[in-house]
Protein backbone atom coordinates (compact mmCIF):
# COMPACT_ATOMS: atom_id res chain seq x y z
CA UNK A 1 0.00 0.00 0.00
CA UNK A 2 1.30 3.45 -0.93
CA UNK A 3 1.14 6.17 1.68
CA UNK A 4 1.78 9.90 1.68
CA UNK A 5 2.72 12.33 4.47
CA UNK A 6 0.74 15.10 6.13
CA UNK A 7 3.25 17.99 6.11
CA UNK A 8 0.98 20.53 7.83
CA UNK A 9 -2.02 20.20 10.09
CA UNK A 10 -3.04 23.25 12.04
CA UNK A 11 -4.52 26.73 12.04
CA UNK A 12 -3.40 29.34 9.50
CA UNK A 13 -3.02 33.07 10.18
CA UNK A 14 -6.57 33.45 8.82
CA UNK A 15 -7.98 31.14 11.55
CA UNK A 16 -8.56 28.42 8.98
CA UNK A 17 -7.95 24.79 9.96
CA UNK A 18 -5.88 23.27 7.16
CA UNK A 19 -4.25 19.95 6.25
CA UNK A 20 -1.55 19.72 3.58
CA UNK A 21 -0.63 16.31 2.16
CA UNK A 22 2.63 15.74 0.26
CA UNK A 23 2.26 13.14 -2.50
CA UNK A 24 5.86 13.36 -3.73
CA UNK A 25 7.13 14.55 -7.12
CA UNK A 26 6.20 18.16 -6.25
CA UNK A 27 2.47 17.43 -5.72
CA UNK A 28 0.69 18.64 -2.58
CA UNK A 29 -3.04 18.74 -1.82
CA UNK A 30 -4.62 21.30 0.52
CA UNK A 31 -7.82 20.70 2.52
CA UNK A 32 -9.14 23.86 4.15
CA UNK A 33 -11.93 25.22 6.37
CA UNK A 34 -11.97 21.97 8.39
CA UNK A 35 -13.86 21.77 11.69
CA UNK A 36 -11.59 19.03 13.08
CA UNK A 37 -8.12 17.83 12.10
CA UNK A 38 -7.63 14.05 12.42
CA UNK A 39 -3.91 13.97 11.47
CA UNK A 40 -0.78 15.77 12.64
CA UNK A 41 2.23 16.90 10.62
CA UNK A 42 4.35 13.82 9.94
CA UNK A 43 1.43 11.39 9.93
CA UNK A 44 1.54 8.69 7.24
CA UNK A 45 -1.76 8.75 5.35
CA UNK A 46 -3.26 5.95 3.26
CA UNK A 47 -5.95 6.30 0.60
CA UNK A 48 -9.33 6.37 2.32
CA UNK A 49 -8.05 7.66 5.69
CA UNK A 50 -10.23 10.37 7.24
CA UNK A 51 -7.77 13.27 7.61
CA UNK A 52 -10.25 15.96 8.69
CA UNK A 53 -13.90 16.91 8.98
CA UNK A 54 -15.71 19.52 6.89
CA UNK A 55 -16.28 22.85 8.58
CA UNK A 56 -16.48 26.60 8.12
CA UNK A 57 -13.34 27.95 9.77
CA UNK A 58 -11.55 31.08 8.60
CA UNK A 59 -13.57 33.34 6.30
CA UNK A 60 -16.00 30.60 5.20
CA UNK A 61 -19.69 31.47 5.52
CA UNK A 62 -20.95 27.88 5.36
CA UNK A 63 -19.65 24.34 5.76
CA UNK A 64 -17.61 23.18 2.79
CA UNK A 65 -14.20 21.81 1.83
CA UNK A 66 -11.68 24.10 0.14
CA UNK A 67 -9.53 21.76 -1.98
CA UNK A 68 -6.39 22.74 -3.90
CA UNK A 69 -3.74 20.84 -5.84
CA UNK A 70 -0.27 22.46 -5.91
CA UNK A 71 2.48 21.39 -8.30
CA UNK A 72 5.98 22.56 -7.39
CA UNK A 73 4.57 25.25 -5.08
CA UNK A 74 2.07 26.71 -7.57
Amino acid sequence: MTWVIAVFSGVTSFSEKLVIIDHGNGVQTYYGHCSKLNVSAGTKVNAGDKIAEVGKTGSATGCHLHFEVHLNGT
